[in-house]
């Protein structure tokens, strides 16, 4: 998808990881309710999650489409997804580590912001 909709300078794009959860019922039910495109991870938890443990399910408006994405971009020879809560782990786990592992987890950040997760998850994710 383009980075800048209203930027026609660029041809920047950017990727982001998406999960699709089907409705429950087909698109010709009355019932079903159409797409929903979310956002719900953060520091606070994982997204992700919602679809694993089935919260979505709890909350049954209507019979949607679910399509969540996470933000955080990933490059390089691993598939894992980098979530906040990740990040948050690394961070948590930083502050009970010596210096040196500070020091690393400021360099890992820097690259994810940069749009390398390829240390992270080698740190994070053995």
């Amino acid at each position: 998808m383009p980075m800048d909709y209203w930027n026609g300078t660029t041809n920047a794009t950017v990727s982001l990881a998406v999960i699709r959860q089907p409705a429950k019922v087909p698109v010709t039910d009355p019932r079903y309710g159409g797409a929903v495109l979310t956002n719900p991870s953060g520091l606070g938890g994982l997204g992700v999650e919602l679809i694993v443990d089935g919260v979505v399910d709890a909350y049954d408006y209507r019979k949607v489409l679910y399509l969540y994405y996470n933000p955080l971009p990933v490059i390089g020879p691993y598939l894992d997804i980098i979530t906040y809560s990740d990040v948050y782990a690394l961070i948590f786990q930083a502050l009970y580590k010596p210096i040196a592992k500070l020091l690393l987890v400021v360099d890992i950040l820097a690259d994810i912001e940069k749009g390398n997760g390829t240390r992270f998850t080698e740190v994070l994710k053995p």
